[in-house]
């Protein structure tokens, strides 16, 4: 029997430039040790991701070497209606075959609150007292985030590596839309493994 990790093939969309590494080890341990996730392709319009989202699904399947799956990972922000629905829809009208191929994930309200969702560990890597309420900076997990960083004693580890750390341990139960995009991207996986 052949117990070596399935290679998959994946295509990341993105919005920033702080999200990729960390997304990257998320997708990692979501995949790892089951799948062994192969990223070809990196795409970032550096804003919202709906724009593009027809666009980035063709570059994916049907530009140079085709992908296995595609990730889209935007922010919810303060949209009422579901971007996750909107980005579906959009990838449909690309090509409805690639829909079953594709994984949306939507943190609410920002890629920020998967990695702050912890609170636990959270309070822990920025040696904050575990009694003491979290903080939440302007309801958003952006300005959480740097806020924290701001206030850690010396030496400050630059953002991009707190943003990492935070991907390594982050329970990937921690949020519902975590908890669903790691859900949908396993599923994802067994389609075509």
């Amino acid at each position: 029997m052949d117990t070596r990790a399935k290679k998959i093939k994946i295509g990341i969309a993105f919005e920033g430039r702080r999200d990729i590494k960390p997304l990257e080890i998320l997708i990692d341990r979501i995949l790892k040790p089951h799948y062994s996730p192969y990223i070809i392709k990196r795409l970032t319009p550096h804003t919202g991701l709906i724009g593009y989202t027809k666009l980035y699904t063709k570059n994916f399947f049907e530009v140079g070497e085709s992908v296995d799956i595609a990730i889209f990972v935007t922010d919810q922000d303060k949209q009422s209606r579901s971007v996750k629905r909107t980005m579906l829809k959009k990838i449909d009208e690309a090509n409805p075959t690639y829909k079953q191929f594709s994984v949306v994930g939507v943190p609410d309200p920002h890629f920020e609150a998967w990695l702050l969702a912890d609170h636990g560990f959270v309070k822990s890597y920025f040696s904050l007292n575990a009694t003491d309420p979290f903080p939440n900076i302007s309801d958003s997990p952006k300005q959480t985030l740097e806020y924290l960083r701001n206030h850690m004693e010396n030496p400050k580890p630059p953002l991009f590596q707190i943003y990492e750390d935070l991907a390594e341990s982050v329970s990937l139960n921690a949020t519902r839309t975590l908890k669903n995009f790691a859900s949908e991207l396993f599923s994802t996986c067994r389609l075509i493994a």
